[in-house]
């Protein structure tokens, strides 16, 4: 049977690594979440007058089923 002493604080250099590692993927995801979000499309949507959505052929209660249509068909 192995044991492992696992109350050796880590070096300055592994935890400054592994803050980065986890820093950089929170980064990524954030970045995702957010394009996946798409919530810039909706607000440039939002942003517009009736009647220039009616020229889009949209209603404004469409709007999220226009931005998200790729990804449910409604």
């Amino acid at each position: 049977m192995a044991f492992s002493d696992f109350s050796t604080p880590l070096s300055t250099r592994t935890r400054t690594w592994l803050n980065d590692f986890f820093a950089l993927i929170g980064r990524r995801y954030d970045a995702y979440v957010h394009f996946a979000s798409r919530r810039d499309q909706i607000d440039a949507y939002n942003a517009k007058t009736d009647a220039e959505l009616a020229e889009m052929g949209l209603k404004r209660a469409d709007i999220a089923r226009h931005v998200f249509r790729d990804k449910f068909h409604f």
